[in-house]
């Protein structure tokens, strides 16, 4: 009886070992796919950093530029501004010289002056 009992509990152990050695496959394929899947997650996390890195430098040159833009935009409003504004004084002289060369006794002080 004694040799049977030991059997039995070889052969229980022997089934304890093999069905631990299959969790333990089991678990390690579980792990790995894990490990798979962390892998990939970190490797999209890397290139969603690097593409977002890459928008941010673009959106600093873009903003540079629009900076630049902006500046001779500015530049070129106030050369406008002061051209329209000398302009504006030159038509206002014209007009008044206009308006002197209009005048019928000036336009005749000038002929009598000039012998026309």
């Amino acid at each position: 009886m004694e040799h049977a009992d030991e059997a039995t509990s070889v052969q229980q152990f022997n089934d304890e070992v093999k069905e631990r050695n299959n969790d333990n496959k089991r678990l390690l394929r579980e792990i790995n796919l894990t490990n798979g899947e962390l892998d990939g997650t970190e490797r999209r996390i890397s290139d969603k950093e690097n593409f977002l890195a890459g928008k941010q430098a673009d959106l600093r040159n873009f903003n540079q530029e629009l900076e630049e833009e902006n500046a001779a935009f500015e530049e070129a409003t106030a050369f406008y501004e002061d051209v329209r504004s000398q302009l504006e004084k030159e038509q206002a002289v014209a007009n008044d010289t206009k308006g002197l060369l209009s005048n019928a006794g000036f336009a005749a002080s000038v002929s009598k002056n000039l012998g026309f």
